[in-house]
């Protein structure tokens, strides 16, 4: 009777420390879970970042052709200004030689 006293204890004993290895074993899968759900939103976040930033290099290229343009239209428009100014400045030269 003292061994099946004895060997009680001992599957009491055992089965305390299989609910607590039980327990830490939950408690790891909660963690790993979590962890994953992390990794999933980072991996989202870096996803969105990267659509971001394409967009944003599209956007810069997109504003680069437009101010070459406008730095092409400028050019033109001052050549033009610069030759407008000859011809107006011959002009007044050849009025008042012909006022004298």
């Amino acid at each position: 009777q003292s061994m099946m006293v004895e060997q009680e204890r001992e599957n009491d004993v055992l089965k305390q420390k299989l609910y607590s290895s039980q327990n830490e074993v939950d408690a790891l899968r909660q963690s790993l879970q979590s962890a994953n759900t992390k990794a999933n939103q980072y991996g989202e976040l870096a996803v969105n970042n990267d659509k971001m930033l394409t967009k944003q290099q599209d956007e810069i290229k997109h504003f680069e052709k437009q101010l070459k343009k406008i730095r092409r239209e400028y050019k033109l428009k001052m050549k033009t200004l610069k030759k407008n100014n000859q011809t107006y400045k011959k002009e007044y030269k050849n009025a008042q030689q012909q006022r004298l």
